[in-house]
């Protein structure tokens, strides 16, 4: 049997990482706080990138045999490799959707909007369908519609046995963080290709390489503890340097219309 206190975290996780991002979104659009259609493109732009580009080339490599001896006997190049090409994939999504696809709509709530797009779509499809999976898989285990002695569900009942309540919601501790670093990554981005500065995707791309580097191995070499820190003061950071950057986007808008 599932623990109820288990079975209560994945209920508040699906909650948050579900409802509460569809919620968020509807209400922003409905008082004009952040503008839809750069909200959807940023939502695309996390699907396109990751789950139909780099998800799938990354399952690909995930069955060849030099690439499995590769991740394991190198564990840090290895996640450098998997936090740099999420970085590349992501931010070049950013850049082309702000580039080519919002021409118009580059204003600071703009970028805002994109950000949360792309940031909440993330926590939907990475997270929020995981947790109701597993929450529904817990229901069934304890009311018997899934025998928990099934060989082939073996695996996956061990698993959710040995999971800590806290460490589900960590992840959504971890989730509200990465979504303010999405929001600050789009805003560097958007400044950027309205100022004609190619380097501040660079920096994007390095704020991102090295966020999903050092988060991976705080996790492996320290502790959870000190991952989800790292995690709070990344994101806590981020939201910090979006307010310094608006001011730059509101200078732009007035230098445009006195030109």
């Amino acid at each position: 049997m599932i623990s109820l206190s288990v079975l209560l975290a994945f209920a508040f996780a699906a909650v948050c990482t579900l409802i509460v991002p569809a919620i968020l979104l509807f209400v922003l659009c409905l008082k004009h706080k952040i503008s839809q259609k750069p909200m959807w493109i940023g939502a695309a732009a996390f699907f396109v990138s990751q789950i139909c580009l780099r998800l799938p080339i990354l399952s690909a490599l995930g069955k060849q045999e030099w690439f499995q001896a590769f991740a394991k006997n190198n564990f840090i190049p290895y996640v450098i490799a998997l936090a740099f090409t999420a970085g590349l994939f992501e931010e070049g999504a950013r850049y082309l959707g702000a580039r080519y696809l919002l021409k118009k709509q580059r204003a600071f709530r703009d970028a805002v909007a994109f950000g949360l797009g792309h940031g909440l779509c993330e926590t939907v499809l990475l997270v929020g369908l995981t947790e109701v999976s597993n929450l529904i898989f817990c229901l069934m285990l304890n009311n018997g519609t899934l025998p928990a002695s099934a060989p082939a569900l073996k695996p996956a009942v061990d698993a959710l046995l040995a999971v800590a309540p806290y460490t589900v919601y960590m992840a959504v501790w971890e989730r509200i963080f990465t979504v303010l670093f999405h929001v600050f990554a789009s805003v560097l981005v958007f400044l950027g290709v309205r100022e004609g500065k190619f380097r501040f995707w660079l920096y994007a791309l390095a704020a991102h390489t090295l966020t999903d580097s050092v988060i991976p191995l705080l996790s492996k070499y320290g502790t959870a503890w000190a991952s989800e820190f790292a995690v709070g003061i990344v994101g806590a950071a981020g939201l910090w340097l979006v307010f310094q950057m608006r001011p730059a986007f509101q200078k732009k808008e007035l230098t445009d219309e006195s030109a």
